[in-house]
């Protein structure tokens, strides 16, 4: 009898464990997809307007993205983001301050677009606060940080009463954010974000994504 009960233990011993390691190891590296709108403030360098010249740095945007979860703490990601468009008008007689020098507007009226787009690539560094409180009920929140560099595209369109003008720029530069990843499923999640994209101008995004793990 003691050798069938061990036989049997050893046997649920070989069976089991296998699977729990595989498990433990697909809940450890898991690629992940998402996109999230994001509400963007782009930095132009435009101050002091005068008249009614106007300048909204602020618009909506949207980014999708996809990685690799290394392990429970760290995280690789690559994504797009289009952050909008900033734009001035002004009119004859109005002016404003590019960068320290004072733009007077000699035309009826002027518009500039200004639109920027990026692909970004870095790390993702959660706190799987289950892990370091030992509390199950902690797995459903999970703060983390990005840190990464992002290569940007500028656009600029000057439209008034005679003529269009085009005009770009790029750059690498670095990025770094934080947000707060809710998690619903093991293969669903949604988060919010605070990003900072450190290009000629700042520009600064406030975020809400859905993301899917497999």
């Amino acid at each position: 009898m003691k050798k069938w009960i061990g036989l049997v233990v050893a046997l649920a011993v070989l069976t089991v464990n296998p699977a729990s390691a595989e498990e433990a190891t697909k809940e450890a590296t898991k690629w992940f997809f998402g996109a999230g709108y994001i509400k963007t403030e782009i930095e132009t360098g435009i101050t002091g307007l005068t008249g009614t010249a106007t300048l909204d740095e602020k618009d909506d945007g949207f980014r999708v993205f996809g990685g690799y979860q290394l392990n429970p703490y760290v995280g690789f990601e690559l994504s797009y983001a289009d952050f909008g468009t900033a734009t001035l008008k002004a009119s004859n007689g109005d002016s404003f301050v590019l960068d320290g020098t004072t733009i007077n507007v000699g035309v009826p009226s002027a518009q500039v677009d200004l639109d920027v787009w990026s692909i970004n690539l870095g790390g993702v560094f959660s706190l799987p606060l289950e892990k370091v409180t030992g509390q199950e009920y902690m797995k459903y929140v999970t703060p983390y940080a990005k840190l990464g560099g992002f290569y940007w595209d500028a656009e600029a369109t000057v439209n008034n009463s005679f003529t269009t003008v085009d005009a770009s720029d790029d750059g690498f530069d670095l990025y770094f954010g934080a947000g707060l990843q809710i998690n619903f499923h093991k293969t669903f999640a949604i988060s919010g974000e605070w990003m900072r994209y450190n290009a000629d101008g700042d520009i600064d995004t406030y975020g809400a994504n859905l993301i899917i793990r497999f």
